[in-house]
């Protein structure tokens, strides 16, 4: 099904460099927090570093899927919980309501979506922002509230699981605008970051939402090199690699991924990319990955 190209929009998240740097990981979630209402349900949008390092938080970028029958965005209780002398006002660039997207994913409400896109930015990009710190402290970025559209407590909503990040693997069957954080590398320059792992709304999302396993994580991305494949399964699993124009690679079958890594490399590969097909029984993940110089 074609996706939903009204969802395509992207924000410039400050002065991307031309020369990037190893990009670095962080975590996401939703945190349910309660502001005593009975008929409003708040999060905290919350973000962490996903390794051994610090990383220095520019713009981002908060694209989320929600169930337009239960669910209302509440702008006016909605805000920024950055420092204002550091990052701008969040910035509403989409608010899309009761969508029809029937037989186009596996969310369980796709028949009645709604799609919220907003961002802020850092305003000085001389000197960067805030530091999410080595020890993967959660850091709160922003407040999202939504109203309550039917007679139910905030308890039994958050239970039937009807907010979820777009991201990869999850909700590309809708549309290709997906979550996106900037990490501050030195003066006027930033550059995307990676996502290692998302929350909804107090969930871990190894898609175990939908009975599925988790999605794999290729990184580094791009790589000079060693490519590794972050991915578990309880049974052997078929792997392939294939050129942007369809030349095996690699295929190696009966792979024992039941420790969650595998590396492979590209080294004697040409620049540009390549497929990464994983066959997990009925299951098919392609991801790509770039090699560069």
């Amino acid at each position: 099904m074609k996706k939903l190209n009204l969802f395509i929009q992207l924000l410039l998240l400050g002065s991307i460099s031309v020369g990037l740097q190893a990009q670095n990981y962080y975590n996401i979630r939703l945190e349910k927090i309660d502001l005593g209402s009975t008929s409003e349900l708040c999060f905290e949008v919350q973000l962490a570093s996903a390794q051994a390092s610090d990383f220095n938080l520019a713009g981002q970028n908060y694209r989320l899927y929600y169930d337009a029958a239960l669910l209302q965005f509440n702008e006016t209780n909605s805000k920024t919980l950055l420092a204002q002398n550091q990052y701008t006002t969040a910035e509403i660039k989409d608010n899309l309501h009761g969508i029809n997207a029937s037989g186009a994913g596996i969310l369980p409400f796709e028949n009645q979506l709604a799609f919220l896109n907003i961002g802020l930015d850092l305003i000085d990009v001389s000197t960067g922002g805030i530091v999410l710190s080595a020890t993967g402290t959660w850091q709160s970025t922003m407040q999202l509230c939504f109203d309550l559209k039917q007679e139910m407590s905030p308890a039994e909503v958050t239970n039937k699981k009807s907010i979820y990040w777009a991201r990869e693997d999850l909700t590309d069957s809708y549309a290709t605008a997906y979550v996106e954080v900037a990490e501050w590398i030195a003066p006027n320059s930033t550059q995307p970051a990676i996502a290692a792992e998302y929350y909804d709304m107090n969930l871990s999302t190894a898609l175990s939402d939908f009975s599925l396993e988790k999605a794999p994580v290729i990184f580094p991305n791009p790589a000079k090199d060693k490519v590794w494949i972050d991915y578990q399964s309880e049974q052997p699993i078929q792997l392939e690699i294939r050129s942007v124009n369809g030349q095996l690679i690699r295929n190696q079958q009966n792979l024992d991924m039941k420790n969650g890594l595998f590396q492979f490399k590209l080294a004697h590969q040409p620049t540009g990319w390549y497929q990464i097909i994983i066959k997990d029984g009925q299951k098919i993940f392609t991801k790509s990955v770039e090699k560069i110089h």
